[in-house]
């Protein structure tokens, strides 16, 4: 018979969603039911509520889990910076695409040919998703008006970001 069991832990955990998705994604079979905390700082409690007892080894591996786990606000920034260098490379991207086409003197009709095969692509390069939107123009069908060059260069030049370890 299961017996609901909680394990309490003291140390500060800024995001419980992320420290669930660590125990989650470990190797604890057990399930965790709800995660709780109270208090702030290094003096917060923080209850794990499992569905039952853990086993030596799950225990092992919570509390390795717990020891390891480090609040993200520095990782969490870091993130936010690098996903902002993307978006930024990735509306160069745009603009230079943008230029290009004015520069050819396309008609209104043509971009809007362009532009309604490129939005998804458009929508990743804004969004920051640089590896998403490499996939997807390597996987773009030529055109009269959207060259197989055309896409090599973009594709040449996201290649060199990723590669360049700015991102």
């Amino acid at each position: 018979m299961a017996v609901v069991t909680t394990y309490n832990f003291t140390q500060e955990v800024d995001y419980p969603n992320l420290l669930v998705s660590n125990v989650q994604s470990s190797s604890i079979s057990t399930p965790l039911i709800n995660i709780e905390t109270s208090g702030s700082g290094q003096t917060m409690s923080v209850s794990l509520v499992f569905s039952d007892v853990l086993s030596g080894a799950d225990q092992a591996t919570l509390n390795s889990i717990m020891s390891s786990y480090t609040n993200t606000i520095p990782a969490l920034q870091a993130t936010i910076e690098q996903v902002t260098k993307d978006i930024n490379f990735g509306m160069s991207i745009i603009a230079q695409f943008g230029a290009a086409n004015r520069i050819a003197n396309l008609s209104t009709s043509e971009i809007a040919q362009i532009s309604q095969q490129l939005s998804p692509i458009q929508a990743l390069l804004m969004s920051g998703s640089i590896q998403t939107a490499l996939v997807s123009i390597q996987n773009l069908t030529p055109t009269t008006l959207l060259t197989q060059d055309t896409i090599n260069n973009y594709v040449s030049q996201i290649q060199a970001y990723l590669g360049s370890g700015q991102q």
